[in-house]
């Protein structure tokens, strides 16, 4: 609740669907300028998940499902994750995405 107070992610009426694979069981979407990732798979992990995102900068993860206090196994980094893929058209943010995890992330932008 913090957190969509502070960043006023209900300014905008409706979210921005980044990303939707039904196969994968992978959801993004995007909430005035924060970016929320589901796996909703219940056994299948990503490496190096592509998603598109609407700024060509570093990425911070503010909340991750991943993390001991809510239960989970720390395997999301925390380290920033850049914007930029080599010879590919657009921004897009490589994730690492365990299986039944989300994670929410801040453009460097949004810095407060």
């Amino acid at each position: 609740v913090h957190t969509a107070k502070y960043y006023e992610i209900f300014k905008e009426t409706y979210p921005k669907l980044k990303w939707l694979h039904n196969d994968d069981k992978i959801i993004a979407y995007e909430r005035n300028g924060l970016v929320f990732v589901f796996n909703f798979s219940p056994n299948k992990g990503f490496t190096d998940y592509a998603i598109p995102v609407s700024y060509g900068e570093d990425y911070y993860v503010l909340f991750t499902s991943d993390d001991s206090r809510y239960g989970g196994f720390e395997r999301i980094s925390r380290d920033p994750k850049s914007a930029f893929i080599p010879d590919r058209e657009g921004n897009f943010i490589r994730l690492y995405l365990p299986p039944r995890t989300c994670m929410v992330l801040r453009p460097k932008s949004l810095e407060k």
